[in-house]
């Protein structure tokens, strides 16, 4: 579930309504700091423990997509690893970091943010998603672990070029 801005002041209400059992997780479309982050796993806590829901089992996934975001990246994650283990993706969007800087989406200065992006979320032992298909191909060249896509007729094309590790592959026949 994608939720609004964390600095839009929608936040807690829109999650009231949202967060029941069912839902996997939550989608941040930036943070601007660390503490932003922390007030959303503060306020997932609360309504999981309304919602009947574990504490702690609602993941989230941070987009990193302009520089004021990844300016933090770094310190968020560091910060939010040694929380809830909520964290379990990053993304990255190079249109909207491509728009927040006034360049091209394939400029070389957004390559550069790609690949800050994916080596911070190695060093997390997170995957990251680009947030084009079009581009899989060159967000698989980049070390991205996948594309967002609203479009199930993404599939099939993603998985060509995003195969699932060996491990997950292998869980998937032991279950079948």
């Amino acid at each position: 579930m994608v939720i609004p801005p964390l600095d839009s002041g929608l936040v807690r209400r829109y999650l009231q309504s949202a967060l029941q059992p069912g839902v996997y997780g939550v989608a941040v479309q930036g943070a601007a700091s660390v503490d932003q982050l922390r007030y959303l796993e503060g306020v997932l806590e609360e309504l999981e423990i309304r919602a009947g829901i574990r504490p702690g089992l609602t993941a989230m996934a941070v987009g990193f997509h302009d520089p004021r975001a990844i300016n933090i990246m770094s310190d968020s994650l560091a910060a939010m690893r040694d929380s809830a283990d909520r964290m379990t993706w990053i993304a990255f969007d190079h249109v909207e970091m491509a728009a927040s800087l006034g360049v091209p989406p394939d400029s070389p200065t957004v390559a550069a943010a790609a690949a800050q992006v994916v080596l911070t979320a190695a060093a997390f032992e997170l995957p990251v998603v680009y947030g084009s298909p079009p581009d899989a191909e060159y967000a698989a060249s980049l070390g991205f672990r996948g594309c967002a896509t609203g479009d199930a007729g993404d599939l099939a094309g993603l998985r060509a070029v995003f195969p699932r590790p060996e491990s997950e592959a292998g869980e998937q026949e032991e279950e079948s």
